[in-house]
């Protein structure tokens, strides 16, 4: 004679004295694999900060590169009109083929200016891509020369350790 609201239960519980360090060892796997998560992630931002810096600095080498293709250009532009009007005056002391040559300079001159202004464009727009803007955003240049950092190094080790690796 039981009253009705009794519930009967059992529980079978099994705990293993000695795991042989199955345990242990599972939690150094984990903390482990976290620090190597955390090394791994830091290791990638010093990536990125690597990988904008040399695409800033080649951005800032390509427009330093694109203006003194633009000056040379207007200094050949100068020098084919010097040679055109000596040529035409007929001065005698220049030719046609000295006229030609001037001309057929600066017009290889301006193919290589238009490449170095195609190559500053990629290089910013690179820059932007590397930095994760959108592709439309401006982007200025803070800077306009690369700074010259001088490496205090003994030549005889570095060429010793080039040997070595070699």
């Amino acid at each position: 004679v039981m009253d009705r609201d009794n519930i009967v239960s059992s529980l079978n519980v099994t705990y293993p004295l000695f795991t042989g360090g199955a345990r242990s060892n599972a939690v150094k796997a984990a903390e482990s694999n976290v620090q190597a998560a955390v090394h791994a992630l830091r290791r990638t931002e010093l990536e990125l900060v690597r990988d904008v810096q040399r695409m800033y600095y080649g951005a800032v080498l390509a427009r330093r590169l694109a203006d003194i293709g633009e000056k040379t250009l207007i200094r050949l532009k100068t020098t084919t009109d010097l040679t055109e009007r000596l040529y035409k005056g007929s001065s005698g002391s220049v030719t046609k083929l000295d006229y030609l040559r001037s001309l057929v300079v600066l017009e290889s001159s301006r193919s290589i200016v238009e490449r170095l202004k195609s190559n500053e464009a990629l290089s910013t727009a690179a820059l932007g891509n590397t930095m994760g803007l959108q592709w439309d955003a401006p982007l200025a240049l803070a800077e306009t020369t690369i700074p010259f950092v001088a490496l205090d190094a003994d030549i005889d080790k570095l060429v010793a350790d080039a040997y070595r690796f070699n």
